[in-house]
Formats: structure tokens, C-alpha cells, sequence
């Protein structure tokens, strides 16, 4: 079985505490941070602490993207319809 490769969407306290998640397990992979522009700082700390391959501001290019697995939808709820 091969290690999923993971995109979090959302920088805030419930993205971290997944990316945490993600970059400690053995069994997954952190591809993709998705931040907002204004969060892209954020992102990148993120980044660089739980080395994730890449930051993105486009929600779409992240989720079309060939080489992800997985979703984790860590935005605000009122924005988990339209995401989804």
C-alpha cells in the first residue's frame, strides 16, 4: 500500500493541529499547505516546521491536483459547503 499524499486547507488552529498530525504519522504524507493570500506567511511558517512540499493559495489547483490523495478541509465551517 502506498503513503497517501495529504493537502490540509486552512492555516488556523484545527490546520495546524492536522499538519501536526500528518507530518508525525509514518503512514501519510504533508504535499500541500492551502492558505488564503493573506495566510500565505502562516502557510509558509508551516511549511518549513513540518515540511510540507509545497504552499498554495489556489483552493482549486490543490484539489485537482493528480498528486493528492486526500482533502483535510480545516476552514471555517460556514465554508465547508462551497469546498465541498
Amino acid at each position: 500500500m502506498s503513503t497517501p499524499s495529504i493537502a490540509v486547507v486552512g492555516t488556523g488552529y484545527i490546520g495546524g493541529e492536522h499538519i501536526k498530525a500528518i507530518s508525525a504519522s509514518s503512514r501519510a504524507r504533508l504535499h500541500t499547505i492551502c492558505s488564503t493570500p493573506r495566510s500565505e506567511a502562516a502557510a509558509r511558517e508551516l511549511q518549513a516546521t513540518y515540511d510540507a512540499e509545497q504552499v498554495s493559495t489556489d483552493f482549486g489547483t490543490v484539489v485537482s491536483d493528480p498528486d493528492v490523495d486526500i482533502v483535510y478541509i480545516c476552514t471555517p465551517n460556514s465554508q465547508h459547503l462551497s469546498q465541498t
